[in-house]
């Protein structure tokens, strides 16, 4: 199980696996329905009864009694989405161009753009900005609500892999 998460309700608890998300009931513990998407996380989307299942490839926004999702968004490549409560969900890790989707709407609600294929990203600690990386050797902060890139910081002779906020948020 990589990710679990209770039904608004607190009645079900929707499990992440690489194999698929199982709904179990809290009163008896018996699984009450499965959803064949292999994800990373599955979370309720607490304005509806839907479910959102978040793969790889991939992100599904299923009804809470299984059978077919409503919608599948492309992920935008083989890589995972970045993804912190609340905040607009990423997609596009290896592309050019990240996509940033409504956590509650799952409609895309901008684009942050690259020169070349973006390596890796992450939110601040405290989720008011983002860092992205590429392969061209930048990183660039962003502010996300105003889809607004706030600084390059350039200077590295090759592909950035890997990003990481101090714990005070402070430095990268």
């Amino acid at each position: 199980m990589l990710f679990r998460s209770w039904s608004p309700d607190s009645r079900q608890l929707v499990t992440a696996y690489s194999t698929g998300c199982r709904i179990v009931n809290a009163a008896d513990g018996k699984e009450a329905a499965r959803l064949p998407q292999p994800a990373a996380l599955a979370a309720w989307n607490p304005k509806s009864d839907r479910i959102v299942a978040v793969g790889p490839d991939r992100i599904g926004v299923w009804p809470a009694a299984g059978g077919k999702p409503d919608r599948t968004i492309d992920a935008g490549s083989s890589a995972a989405p970045i993804f912190q409560a609340g905040k607009p969900l990423i997609t596009g890790i290896g592309r050019s161009e990240l996509s940033l989707w409504d956590p509650f709407s799952f409609k895309r609600i901008g684009r942050l753009a690259h020169d070349k294929p973006v390596t890796t990203a992450a939110w601040s600690v405290d989720g008011k900005h983002f860092a992205s990386a590429s392969e061209d050797g930048t990183i660039r902060l962003w502010d996300v609500g105003k889809q607004e890139e706030l600084h390059v910081l350039s200077g590295h002779k090759g592909r950035v892999s890997r990003l990481e906020w101090s714990p005070k948020g402070d430095s990268l």
